[in-house]
């Protein structure tokens, strides 16, 4: 996994958090990561993912939730890491051939990490 290989420390909570890992930064900060993926794309190129929490009730994504959305697009094996103030909606569309897609910068941004 990437993420190992970049020298971090990585944590999985034992109880329901509402994140799915921890990742420790170099300067020792922990960020909580929500994961995510897609397997299929929908016939205009665009892949969506359900940002929200919750099981009978479901709400966005919020910094309580986790620091980092981290979305796998798997049909293409594309990482999309995604600051958690950028979630906008119950849904987030993403589109990896537009250049202007406001989540450009998030596209295989292993740097959040760092």
């Amino acid at each position: 996994m990437k993420i190992i290989d970049l020298g971090l420390n990585t944590y999985t909570p034992t109880l329901d958090t509402g994140c799915d890992l921890i990742v420790e930064r170099g300067n020792g900060e922990l960020l909580k990561v929500q994961v995510k993926s897609s397997r299929t794309e929908k016939l205009s190129g665009k892949f969506q993912i359900s940002t929200n929490s919750g099981c009978k009730k479901k709400t966005v994504l919020k910094s309580s939730d986790a620091d980092v959305l981290a979305v796998h697009l798997q049909s293409i094996d594309t990482w999309y890491f995604i600051p958690i103030d950028m979630v906008i909606g119950m849904t987030t569309r993403i589109d990896p051939d537009r250049e202007d897609c406001r989540l450009t910068n998030c596209k295989e941004n292993w740097e959040i990490f760092k």
